[in-house]
């Protein structure tokens, strides 16, 4: 059986290892980077948020597997089968998106960013 993680703490201990094993229904835990114990080129980041209702569904994402990344929005209408997709891929972002440490906090701390730059 999980255990539910109710208040705030480190995702990471300093050598790395998960510090708790469990669940949380609301952002507590603080991501911790610099204790991940692997090479730039091996780390994975990414934020996925989504709202929906039973007509309507909006999803979006950053984030990256070290040497490719992605920033996306979706919208869906369920009833139409309505669907807008705009993604871009990003070459090379080793860990420029600026990921925040904690969600509990991106409000006030916390920004992940991406600018279009066209070219």
């Amino acid at each position: 059986m999980q255990q539910r993680i109710e208040g705030p703490g480190n995702l990471l201990n300093a050598d790395g290892t998960l510090a708790q094993r469990g669940y949380a229904t609301r952002p507590v835990l603080t991501y911790n980077r610099e204790n991940i114990k692997a090479p730039a080129w091996k780390i994975k980041e990414w934020d996925f948020y989504q709202v929906s209702n039973d007509d309507y569904c909006v999803q979006l994402t950053i984030g990256h597997v070290s040497y490719a990344g992605e920033v996306s929005i979706r919208f869906f209408e369920f009833e139409s089968g309505y669907r807008v997709d705009f993604s871009h891929m990003l070459l090379l972002p080793f860990g420029s998106l600026n990921m925040p440490r904690s969600k509990a906090a991106i409000s006030r701390t916390g920004r992940s960013r991406w600018r279009w730059r066209s070219g």
